[in-house]
């Protein structure tokens, strides 16, 4: 198992200082592929570009750019109150949440509410808890972005994050969280967790897979434990996990953390 771990230290995001000051001016940051935006978004200023994304700064509020986004045709996600997803398609717009995330690196925390993500985790844990009958001993933390769950007051002793971002597994790492230092979970055995908890992530594009891949690392009996934004379909989770060999144990609407879900691993699929 050790293989798989790693406490690395953050390399940053030289970008962050020109989108924070985007953010801070009122702009509508547009997450695209570089050098691929279509006709009305290149007239918006290129902030941030590396081989795999591009953002850029729109001079317009939430409506106005999806409305410009909309006589696109493409795929279209919003992320947090202040950034847009546009690719050709969803697969596409799915692909390019890990780059963001590179680019966003430690100044994620700015771009959101840290006790309301600590409160989440802990609320999670605590569903675990309860469904398992006792406290997990071993935890992995879906999509664990800069390692808020560090924070949760009834975290388990052996806390482990992962997140597709490389970025952002370095930043949860440079916090103190040990990380599952690999960009794919395939890679990792099965049957290694309790439980896995997920804050705030299952509604991003590509999440309904990747908990499956979670899934596949519970023991028998383990649970999966997340919550959704408000405006996010958990169905889309429940369909995916449907016919793998898990059921679905929990769910309610919190007015806080929006939809939480819970769903248990029964068995080993093929």
């Amino acid at each position: 198992m050790n293989n798989y771990f790693a406490s690395e230290t953050s390399r940053g995001a030289s970008h962050w200082p020109q989108l924070r000051s985007a953010i801070e001016n009122g702009f509508t940051l547009v997450a695209t592929y570089p050098n691929s935006a279509p006709a009305p978004v290149q007239a918006w200023p290129s902030i941030a570009v590396t081989p795999e994304v591009e953002v850029r700064a729109a001079p317009a509020s939430k409506k106005e750019v999806a409305a410009t986004v909309r006589r696109v045709k493409w795929s279209v996600r919003w992320y947090l109150d202040s950034i847009v997803l546009l690719a050709p398609d969803d697969r596409a717009c799915t692909s390019l949440i890990p780059p963001l995330y590179d680019v966003l690196g430690p100044g994620y925390d700015a771009l959101v509410d840290r006790k309301r993500n600590v409160s989440a985790a802990e609320g999670l844990l605590a569903t675990a808890r309860r469904l398992l009958s006792r406290p997990p001993e071993n935890v992995l933390d879906f999509g664990c972005g800069s390692g808020l769950a560090l924070g949760a007051r009834n975290r388990p002793q052996f806390l482990l994050g992962w997140d597709a971002s490389e970025v952002m597994r370095r930043t949860a790492a440079d916090t103190g969280m040990t990380v599952l230092e690999t960009k794919s979970l395939d890679s990792v055995p099965s049957g290694l967790f309790d439980a896995v908890i997920s804050c705030y992530v299952l509604h991003l594009p590509g999440a309904p897979e990747g908990a499956v891949a979670a899934m596949r690392m519970l023991r028998t009996g383990g649970v999966l434990v997340g919550n959704l934004h408000h405006s996010a379909d958990s169905g889309e989770i429940t369909r995916a996990c449907s016919g793998r060999g898990v059921r679905l144990e929990y769910q309610e609407h919190d007015p806080l953390h929006g939809d939480i879900l819970a769903i248990t691993h029964l068995r080993e699929t093929k």
